[in-house]
């Protein structure tokens, strides 16, 4: 049987829809599934973005900005496709309702704080916005500076380069600087270009006020290296700690509520990125923590498992158990259990267990360590109480139609009860050379200077004085 062009063409179609159809009605799973393949599949790209806060009249706020500051309602189940001008007329009728009940009355402040019944985060919001908004200068730059980023990312080669930069202006004046680091797994090191910051370095971090040979070539464009020094007795499982983070990753996203994501219509942004879908997360600083307890609790299983099936040639029980210490104690800082700290037969055993594996004196470390626990999930128990007052972050994702990630927009807004202002926070990040990732620093044609023969250098300086 023989098929013409045109329906092979039909058949190629049909095939490529299918493989690339998303489940609109799961926002949380095309989230999910976009960011898990950006890790483990397309995690060769560059990325460039910038972030800003702004300080604005509150009447001036469009109504898609106005909207982020009211109570965020459950998203709903159904898909909203980017076409659906149904779909943003109710979006843009909302936001219109919202502008109105904020002209409607003196009392309509209230509502536009993220939790009513709470009142010392938009106290302090006030004064701080009171403070700003007495000074011209500050205004002005608010109004000009930013700070941007840009990198790129090669997980199959164990590189990611970011570099930050920052810029404060007024229309007159500004200042600037930026800062490009390298993570090289393959190399386990920390690359940084130091070379406006080498005489700094010298004075404030090694004390020596004589010409060191080694901030003279980083002055001149060498790259400063950070890594492992080779006559340090003891080495660390560093690609262990690396192979654990999808795992990580992986358990903070399942954490993550689907009740808490949307998928929304479509916005200028996303247009500029020709995103097909703009799915949608809005989480509070306590969700945030939560999570993030998720990530080094599946990290820490993970980095167990490699521990147990796939030990590093070279490193000691020794070295993987300080590491085992850092982890436990992330995890007690995160909140402990308080409900364990009332069982002190299960809470003595799980914490001494714990510090036996880490140091020799198990007596001491295990009483601090429980400690600790207690102390931590009674201070996280106060502090939900504090930041449950603070406001909400909404970041969306765009995605192309195959669930390939294209940008990435957090928007945050914070507002007082009295201040006619309010500060607006957006910071929004580009993924693009996907496939073909272009770094910056290059170690192998730059030169490098070790930190720890800067450090020797300066010592032997300071012995010859």
């Amino acid at each position: 049987m023989r098929y013409s062009p045109l329906m092979l063409s039909c058949i190629a179609v049909a095939v490529l829809s299918a493989c690339t159809t998303m489940d609109t009605k799961r926002p949380d799973q095309m989230y999910r599934n976009a960011v898990m393949n950006n890790i483990q599949k397309d995690n060769q790209y560059n990325f460039s973005g910038e972030a800003t806060i702004k300080l604005q009249d509150k009447k001036t706020l469009d109504a898609d900005t106005l909207a982020l500051t009211q109570t965020a309602a459950v998203a709903a189940s159904e898909p909203v496709a980017a076409s659906d001008a149904e779909a943003v007329d109710a979006a843009a009728a909302a936001a219109k309702e919202a502008a109105a009940a904020l002209d409607a009355d003196s009392d309509a402040d209230d509502e536009i704080s993220h939790h009513r019944e709470r009142t010392s985060w938009n106290e302090m919001y006030d004064e701080v916005l009171t403070e700003a908004g007495r000074y011209p200068l500050v205004q002005s730059f608010l109004k000009n500076s930013n700070v941007r980023i840009e990198g790129a990312v090669d997980i199959p080669q164990g590189k990611v380069e970011m570099i930050p930069s920052m810029n404060m202006a007024t229309s007159n004046y500004g200042m600037w600087g930026r800062l490009p680091v390298q993570v090289d797994a393959k190399r386990e090191s920390i690359l940084v270009d130091t070379q406006g910051y080498a005489g700094w370095m010298q004075a404030s971090l090694l004390g020596s006020d004589k010409e060191l040979a080694g901030i003279k070539r980083l002055e001149e464009g060498a790259l400063l290296e950070i890594k492992q020094p080779e006559d340090m007795k003891e080495r660390y499982p560093v690609r262990s700690l690396l192979r654990a983070m999808p795992k990580g990753l992986e358990a903070y996203l399942n954490a993550m509520e689907a009740e808490k994501f949307s998928l929304q219509p479509m916005d200028d942004y996303g247009r500029q990125l020709r995103a097909a879908y703009r799915v949608q997360v809005s989480y509070d600083a306590i969700d945030s923590i939560k999570w993030s307890k998720a990530l080094l609790q599946g990290y820490n299983q993970e980095f167990l498992r490699l521990q147990r099936e796939e030990p590093e040639a070279g490193i000691s029980e020794k070295s993987y158990n300080e590491v085992k210490s850092v982890l436990l104690l992330g995890a007690m800082m995160l909140g402990g259990d308080s409900n364990e700290c009332k069982k002190e037969e299960t809470s003595d055993a799980a914490i001494d267990a714990a510090a036996d594996a880490s140091s020799s004196d198990s007596a001491g470390r295990s009483e601090f360590q429980k400690e600790l626990a207690c102390s931590s999930a009674d201070a996280f128990e106060e502090m939900k109480k504090e930041m449950g007052e603070m406001p909400k972050v909404h970041e969306d994702l765009y995605l192309s139609r195959t669930g390939r990630v294209l940008g990435i927009q957090d928007r945050m807004v914070m507002v007082g009860k009295k201040s006619p202002q309010a500060f607006v926070y957006v910071s929004r990040v580009k993924m693009h050379d996907y496939g073909n990732p272009k770094f910056t620093l290059n170690p192998g044609k730059q030169e490098t200077v070790s930190l720890w023969q800067l450090v020797k250098e300066a010592k032997k300086t300071d012995a010859d004085e």
